[in-house]
């Protein structure tokens, strides 16, 4: 009985170990070093209604995907999911992975480039139009050259001519 307990306990490791999925952010990191991509970070969490807006409407809107699947290798990182995510040194869950990125409020919207260097952090709610402006704003690399509001205003102006 011994030896039958002992195999089900080892089968069942197994089979949880090759099901578990890490979240390997350094593989992601390459691919998006060979398609010439940065790569944008969505932390959320459970229970928060602000996060689950943006998922239900800004990651539905065919204009806002279009422009992410453009520039970026996008990474969904959420608190309440049990995965592992695999950083450089860090290993470790989702929600100690956005402690260690300095995630201070959700849903955050984090932007690196494929070193891993942060270019522009997004805070809090965004609708759809403030959510393209910073995915184009980082995108066209204008952080470069002027602050978001003003990349804002030009495309406004842009607009209206």
């Amino acid at each position: 009985m011994n030896k039958i307990l002992k195999v089900i306990l080892f089968i069942s490791m197994i089979s949880t170990l090759s099901f578990s999925k890490d979240l390997n952010i350094n593989e992601l990191s390459e691919k998006a070093q060979v398609q010439k991509k940065d790569l944008m970070f969505f932390f959320h969490i459970p229970d928060c209604p602000y996060c689950d807006r943006m998922l239900k409407k800004n990651f539905k809107d065919k204009e806002v995907l279009s422009q992410i699947e453009k520039g970026f290798v996008f990474v969904d990182i959420y608190t309440g999911k049990d995965e592992v995510v695999v950083y450089k040194d860090f290993k470790g869950t989702p929600k100690e992975f956005a402690k260690f990125m300095n995630v201070k409020m959700y849903p955050t919207t984090l932007f690196t480039n494929t070193k891993l260097e942060r270019l522009y952090t997004s805070n809090g709610y965004r609708n759809i139009i403030e959510y393209l402006y910073e995915i184009q704003y980082i995108s066209t690399k204008s952080y470069k050259t002027k602050d978001l509001q003003t990349f804002a205003d030009d495309l406004e102006f842009e607009k209206d001519d």
